[in-house]
């Protein structure tokens, strides 16, 4: 009732003009829209209260209060597919709601609500005195339905409008992984009338559960071989009973007539099918989708067959199972599982053959082998080659044959060379993968343009059978028929002997005594690397180390066998020298092959500083080529030499003191060598029948001189019966005579210049002293005085014949058979007087 008051009296005028009226805090009515109109009376009193006018004023249209899609938000406080958890629903309202008045939730399809079992929790911003609870729900419409009323104590009363209210409604299923529908929220009033609505209020992420306690096994788990495996897991989310299990397998892996061999855990419907097709097999559960057949917090087992191995080297490693509804494409759960360890398969039959045995020889190797499995007609096979056979030796190493038998028949397969690399060829099948090899299909091919580098024993070859993506390996084996090379034998060797070698022509048969230099021309078989070793050994009457000779280079004077400076090729260095075992040993700095590898190498060097100890023939020299660590690639185990020719003297001379006949005298022998002498060397000198040794006393050396320098020669034997005395120039044999028996070491002859000069020489030697005067040089001049030697008849005394000898007196080193003797003079005697036995004449 509006009373008009404190104004003029009214007049018809402004009852004409009309009257305008707000009033304020007045609550509009539920919504009516689509319902009929209702209308306001207005009334206009008189002051004593009788009706002046009456009218009816049609009300506007009322509608619900619209909820935009922010003023809800639904969250699941466990976002995981199938499961049963809570959700929490925060809302904001415009109207509203009267005491036991309503909220409804609608969830979208997909989640599922456990009757008897959702309650309202955790009550926030609804009033300090006001409550929601669940009154109802509906299963079918997915509705949860609370009413309005008052806290514990406290009457019903009505909610106003709310700011971010929120409550946690429990025992909710979720459905499957993705993004729900929307959601839909109202309240009503105790008649059902909505004051707010929200129909579209945005829905929520749910994730796939996460599978737990997941295994497998496999009955083999060789590349490409066919095996049953064992999958085992628990469920976290519910999966319907006609859902799926679903198993994706990693890269290589493929099926072979898929089947399901056994179950576990799968409901109490009827028995499972399995569908397979590339790498993803799916297991159909044939029960129903009604909460009876649903599995939840389940072991499932499942055991397959036809399943065959990828390949070693496959990038992913890992399995996919997933558990998802009728469609396959609602995930409930799911979980990656290591894949199991994959080996490489044996073959059931390898070999490799090579076909020929002998260093420095060319040479194929024919591989043999059975695959098992499932193999690809695209398959690769990688044959890593050991060290000692080289490839593409001469030209590129290609497949000349190759043959397959696949079900008993045989024919030519066409294998073809990938790529070589290092040590290793590639070959592959030419067809394209569309099939697999039957198991137990053989295989043969050969390779040719191999050369076997060097003898010994070597490493087997390496066989891996690779997929067409050249890395996952099916098959392999490792050190399969390891090849023996035998020495091969130098195509030609020879060794001659000059005391210039810079002169071609005084290269001539051995003077005993002389040193000077062997030249060496070796043509070899095979290739060698850089370290290589050359082993020259000489016989025992070739002495090394005691004495410098080398007339071209005037620098290195050391007395050590070593190499001149011509070699070819120029990587020969100087390496060790040994005077005990007679060997020289030469390393190659750079690898011994000819350009291409096209034919053998042929080197050329010589070795100074020789002494050939005495006349006769020189037992074959051998000469051994040698990898860096001294085993045997091939050798010439007889290089012939001439014979060594006993030496002459520069000069020689005999002259006795005394040359009248019969009388007792000394004897003066001269010698000036040719060559050189070990100090304890002998003399030998045969005296003609004109003289006799020994005569009354032995015959011994008064004096004696060595280069002008008194010595102290020694008589060793005396034969008066045959003339043949032998002197011992010194017999002090505590001292090593020169150098002999000296080893000498280039340790390092990449670096080091071998022997080198003067104090600061390279290289290493064994004594590190030696007297240099118990060799005695060329030119030398020997003097020794004989006692006790008688003239016999008078005349001519005939030639002396004078040797030197080694001092084991085994051989000759130099010699005159023809040394001027003396003229024997006839004497007068003292005394004759001639008594005749009677004087009377012509008498007897």
């Amino acid at each position: 009732t509006i009373q008009l008051a404190g104004l003029r009296q009214t007049s018809l005028a402004d009852a004409q003009a009309g009257y305008q009226v707000d009033l304020t805090n007045i609550r509009n009515p539920y919504a009516n829209e689509g319902l009929a109109r209702t209308s306001a009376t207005f009334t206009l009193f008189y002051n004593n209260g009788s009706i002046w006018h009456e009218t009816q004023v049609l009300l506007p249209e009322f509608v619900y209060n619209p909820m935009l899609p922010s003023a809800a938000l639904f969250e699941l406080l466990n976002p995981s597919a199938g499961i049963v958890g809570n959700m929490r629903v925060t809302f904001s309202t415009s109207g509203e709601i009267p005491a036991l008045g309503r909220i409804e939730v609608t969830l979208p399809a997909g989640f599922v609500l456990l009757e008897g079992s959702v309650v309202a929790l955790e009550q926030r911003n609804l009033g300090s005195d006001r409550a929601v609870y669940v009154s109802a729900i509906s299963t079918t419409l997915r509705r949860v339905t609370l009413l309005v009323t008052g806290r514990l104590g406290t009457p019903p009363g009505a909610i106003p409008a709310l700011d971010r209210a929120s409550l946690v409604l429990t025992a909710i299923r979720t459905p499957a992984a993705g993004l729900t529908g929307t959601f839909q929220i109202k309240t009503l009033s105790t008649g059902g009338d909505v004051v707010d609505f929200g129909d579209a209020i945005p829905g929520t992420i749910v994730v796939p559960g996460t599978l737990t306690d997941m295994t497998v096994g496999a009955s083999d788990s060789g590349a490409r071989l066919a095996a049953d495996y064992s999958f085992s897991f628990r469920t976290t989310g519910v999966l319907p009973g006609d859902g799926k299990v679903i198993l994706e397998l990693p890269f290589g892996y493929f099926l072979q007539t898929i089947s399901l061999l056994s179950y576990n855990g799968l409901g109490s419907g009827s028995a499972p099918s399995i569908t397979g097709a590339d790498r993803t097999i799916v297991v159909h559960l044939n029960g129903t989708n009604s909460s009876s057949d649903a599995i939840a917090q389940t072991t499932v087992t499942l055991s397959l067959r036809g399943i065959v191995n990828p390949g070693t080297g496959s990038a992913s490693a890992a399995y996919l199972i997933k558990t998802a509804h009728s469609n396959g494409a609602s995930i409930v759960d799911q979980g990656y599982l290591d894949a199991i360890s994959i080996t490489t398969a044996l073959f059931p039959l390898r070999a490799v053959a090579i076909s020929e045995a002998r260093a420095g020889q060319p040479n194929t190797i024919t591989v043999t082998f059975e695959t098992a499995g499932f193999i690809p007609d695209d398959m690769r096979m990688v044959v890593a080659v050991p060290d000692g056979l080289g490839l593409s030796l001469p030209y590129t190493s290609a497949v000349n044959s190759s043959t397959c038998c696949e079900l008993g028949i045989c024919s030519a397969c066409g294998i073809t060379l990938v790529r070589i690399t290092a040590q290793e060829v590639m070959v592959k099948l030419p067809g394209a993968g569309a099939r697999n090899l039957e198991p137990g299909t053989n295989i043969t091919f050969t390779i040719d343009n191999i050369r076997n580098l060097f003898a010994g024993a070597k490493n087997g070859f390496d066989l891996t059978l690779l997929l067409s993506d050249e890395i996952s390996a099916a098959m392999q084996a490792k050190d399969v028929d390891g090849p023996v090379i035998i020495p091969g034998t130098c195509l030609s060797a020879s060794a001659d002997f000059a005391e210039y070698p810079n002169l071609e022509g005084s290269y001539n048969d051995p003077i005993a005594g002389h040193c000077g230099s062997y030249r060496f021309q070796v043509q070899l078989h095979g290739v060698l690397p850089a370290g290589a070793v050359f082993r020259v050994t000489f016989p025992s009457n070739v002495l090394l180390n005691d004495a410098w000779c080398d007339s071209i280079d005037n620098v290195r004077q050391q007395p050590v066998t070593r190499l001149t400076f011509t070699r070819e090729p120029i990587t020969l260095e100087d390496f060790v020298s040994e005077a005990t075992g007679n060997t020289v040993e030469i390393m190659a700095t750079g690898p011994i092959a000819s350009p291409n590898y096209d034919k053998p190498q042929t080197i050329k060097f010589y070795l100074t500083n020789l002494r050939h100890l005495y006349a006769g023939s020189v037992p074959p020299l051998k000469f051994e080529a040698l990898n860096p660590d001294l085993t045997l690639v091939e050798h010439f185990t007889s290089i012939p030499v001439t014979a060594v020719r006993e030496g002459p003297f520069k000069a020689a001379s005999a002259l006795p003191a005394s040359v009248a006949a019969g009388v007792r005298t000394t004897i003066d022998l001269s010698i000036t060598l040719g060559g050189r002498l070990p100090i304890t060397g002998i003399v030998r000198a045969v005296l003609p029948p004109s003289y006799r040794v020994s005569d009354g006393e032995q015959t011994a050396v008064l004096v004696s001189s060595i280069g002008g320098v008194a010595a102290d020669m020694s008589v060793i034997s005396a034969d008066g019966a045959t003339g043949v005395v032998k002197v011992r120039i010194d017999s002090d044999f505590t001292a090593v005579d020169g150098f002999a028996g000296s080893i000498y070491t280039c340790p390092d002859p990449e670096t080091m210049t071998c022997p080198g000069t003067g104090d600061n020489a390279d290289g290493i030697r064994v004594p590190t002293t030696y007297v240099a005067a118990r060799l005695l040089a060329k030119n030398t001049v020997l003097l020794m005085t004989l006692s006790q030697i008688r003239n016999l008849a008078g005349g001519p005394s005939g030639v002396l014949q004078m040797q030197t000898r080694t001092p084991d007196d085994v051989g000759v080193v130099e010699e005159n058979l023809a040394v001027p003797g003396t003229n024997l003079t006839i004497g007068l005697l003292a005394d004759a007087t001639v008594v005749p036995g009677a004087l009377l004449s012509a008498i007897r």
